[in-house]
């Protein structure tokens, strides 16, 4: 009888990821139509620092109705959701990104990024993403299941480790933000084994080159569930590691890492586990094994101060409060 509930289990995962990765590609085809061309771009009415456009609506509802048609009971957790959504959560929640780097978009920068997460009673076990890429005519999607590797196409992904607690090298990518000194503290010894740094915009695109073997590591956020719903998983069954701070009993963060495995402790289907779901903000450390143990002991997450945290509230506000329309909707 176990091995039949297994079975079934498998089965039923296997089914989320086939559609997971049609929806992601599906999305994407979309997506690229409209890239170069006229956008309605406006800014969100809850973040006037951020950028949405017709497009990303767009491809969040193409996911929903797919993920609807397929499998009803499952509930989408998007990025275009209203912020007062109050629907519960359910055994399965997709954390759908439909466009990761919508400013690279709207500019016209070929670097961005359709992200699909699944997650089971808060834990990552199906994951896509698509994403344009130089020489290939459509997009190439990157897809995982727990337990049964991640994959582009027919080739497996497999990060390759190297010595025990190896720092990054010089000529090896390092995906990490340009103003890491301002939320981490960072070693000596860190500061002359970075790797090279870049920066592409978009945090899934960053965990898919990771997943690649491009680049060694990244370090994304702070940011939202759909950002790393599926990169985390992809990077997982390709045979990294994904990390994220402790929380402290506070809620604050401490300057420990930790392994990322939930989104959400303790679970349950009602409103409040799909309200923490979607309030959950955090940062993650993603690369092969021995370099993740390097960084980890070499890059501290540093504690919010009070009168920080007070300052950027009393910002937020302020942007909110005088938040108007995109001036401008690029595009030709």
């Amino acid at each position: 009888m176990d091995c039949i509930g297994a079975r079934e289990v498998t089965d039923q995962l296997q089914l989320i990821e086939q559609t997971a990765t049609d929806a992601a590609l599906q999305a994407a085809g979309l997506v690229a139509g409209r890239f170069g061309k006229k956008l309605d771009v406006s800014r969100k009415p809850h973040d006037s620092n951020t950028l949405v456009t017709d497009a990303d609506f767009a491809s969040q509802k193409l996911i929903a109705d797919i993920v609807a048609a397929r499998f009803p009971d499952h509930v989408v957790l998007g990025e275009e959701d209203k912020p007062d959504d109050a629907r519960p959560a359910a055994e399965f929640v997709w954390a759908v990104d439909p466009i990761d780097g919508t400013t690279n978009f709207v500019n016209g920068m070929p670097v961005y990024a359709v992200s699909i997460g699944v997650l089971q009673r808060g834990r990552p076990v199906v994951a896509a993403c698509a994403l344009p890429w130089p020489g290939e005519p459509s997009s190439i999607a990157l897809h995982a299941r727990k337990g049964a590797g991640a994959w582009l196409g027919e080739r497996r992904l497999q990060i390759q480790a190297g010595a025990t607690n190896a720092a990054p090298t010089s000529g090896r990518i390092a995906a990490v933000p340009g103003g890491l000194r301002r939320s981490y503290r960072l070693s000596k010894e860190y500061m002359k084994a970075v790797g090279e740094v870049r920066q592409s915009g978009s945090a899934v695109y960053d965990q898919a080159l990771v997943a690649l073997g491009i680049a060694g590591y990244s370090i994304t956020g702070p940011a939202r569930i759909w950002d790393f719903a599926a990169g985390v998983l992809i990077v997982r069954e390709a045979g990294g590691v994904a990390m994220t701070p402790v929380d402290d009993t506070k809620g604050g963060k401490t300057d420990r890492w930790r392994p990322l495995e939930s989104f959400a402790t303790p679970y349950g289907n009602d409103g409040d586990t799909l309200k923490r779901m979607r309030a959950w903000y955090g940062q993650v450390l993603l690369g092969s094994p021995d370099i993740v143990d390097y960084v980890t002991g070499n890059v501290r997450p540093r504690r919010p101060s009070t009168v920080g945290r007070l300052r950027r509230m009393v910002l937020t506000g302020h942007r909110r409060k005088n938040a108007g329309p995109a001036r401008d909707k690029p595009g030709k």
